[in-house]
């Protein structure tokens, strides 16, 4: 026996009460999830840079926290353990004076011994010395202000990704006119002849190079951590194995001169980042470049040390990286949903929002489902 075909009126009313049904939030349904689908996958194919820029920032503002952090403890990770290697050279040392006076008698092992820790010692000295003539008041000062103006910097650029093409032509465009023209006539040689056309595309080049540059300085900061654990680590496995044989401390010794020549590297290379730093905006794509070739070297310098102290202690292994995942697009689309359903429930208009943003997805549910049932009721109907 043929179903009588539904009316029109009755044709809609399921199809809108199951597309109500797999988006309505009282029923625990899909609102969220479709939502931070959407979002992530809209900021991944519009807006590829503003996760980019936003981690960016936040990598040097970690840095920034870390600069702190130090010198509230005393000085960098390196630093603080060559300063425990140095105290327990000295204990070690004061204990064999002991030794010596109440005995008269060395053996071949109390002799070598005795080298060792004089060795070590040089070593653990030098290494301070370096870090008390660099690790100034004003250093860690410059640091910390390199550190977080790149923060800064690049969390703006996050902010600039979103601006679409008709506020950047007229919202941004004419304020950098503006600027460009004053600069010009108070005889700024950069901005010299230029059209306004020449204006916006030399800011928007001195604005890409100052980005550029403190992704760079990001860099230098992020091989600089890997040198100080590298020397941290070395200097507590010197403290805890001071009774090594004679051949192994011959190949440790190697390692003196690399780590030492690696901090000193550092420490110029940040004076370079220093230098480039204060010309501002006047920064160029050479200066960039400059700084570039300058972070490779010094990244490979560290690659090579850590891979010379690994041989004798493990190093730090690095994690997962939080900021990675929480810039992921789907997170930040996560974190706005979240955001979102706190301020609509608090301003109680979570009904009304929710049904204006996900309306155009549940209309499309419902016209899938119409086709459905319109082509199962011409299956049944033969």
């Amino acid at each position: 026996m043929r179903q009588p075909m539904l009316k029109q009126g009755d044709k809609m009313s399921k199809p809108k009460r199951i597309g109500s049904r797999i988006l309505d939030r009282r029923e625990g349904l899909a609102e969220g999830p479709i939502a931070i689908a959407i979002g992530g996958t809209t900021i991944q194919l519009y807006f590829p840079k503003f996760a980019t820029d936003l981690r960016e920032s936040a990598y040097m503002a970690r840095h920034a926290g870390r600069t702190i952090t130090d010198t509230v403890q005393g000085g960098p990770e390196g630093m603080r353990g060559a300063q425990s290697l140095d105290e327990a050279l000295r204990l070690v040392e004061a204990e064999a004076g002991k030794n010596k006076t109440a005995s008269r008698a060395y053996s071949e092992a109390a002799a070598a011994l005795q080298q060792r820790v004089a060795s070590r010692k040089k070593f653990a000295e030098s290494i301070l010395d370096v870090y008390t003539q660099n690790e100034t008041t004003s250093r860690v000062a410059s640091r910390i202000a390199v550190q977080l103006k790149g923060s800064t910097k690049q969390f703006f650029e996050a902010g600039n990704d979103l601006k679409n093409d008709w506020w950047k032509q007229n919202i941004d465009g004419p304020i950098i006119m503006t600027y460009g023209k004053a600069m010009r006539h108070f005889g700024d040689p950069r901005y010299k002849n230029l059209t306004d056309d020449q204006i916006i595309a030399k800011a928007l080049e001195s604005s890409e190079s100052l980005k550029q540059f403190y992704t760079e300085a990001r860099k230098f900061y992020d091989s600089r951590q890997k040198g100080e654990e590298a020397i941290n680590a070395f200097s507590g496995y010197l403290e805890r194995t001071i009774e090594k044989s004679e051949a192994d401390n011959r190949e440790i010794e190697h390692l003196y001169p690399k780590l030492i020549s690696m901090l000193r590297e550092g420490y110029s290379i940040e004076d370079y980042i220093f230098a480039t730093d204060s010309k501002g905006a006047n920064i160029t794509p050479k200066d960039v470049t400059g700084v570039r070739e300058k972070v490779q070297g010094q990244q490979k310098t560290v690659t090579e040390a850590r891979q010379g102290v690994e041989k004798f202690t493990p190093l730090p292994q690095e994690g997962t990286d939080w900021i990675a995942v929480a810039t992921n697009p789907f997170m930040l689309a996560l974190a706005g949903y979240v955001v979102y359903r706190g301020a609509t429930e608090m301003m109680g208009i979570h009904g009304i929002a929710s049904r204006i943003a996900i309306s155009p997805i549940k209309q499309g549910l419902n016209g899938a489902h119409a086709l459905y049932e319109n082509a199962a009721q011409r299956i049944r109907g033969g």
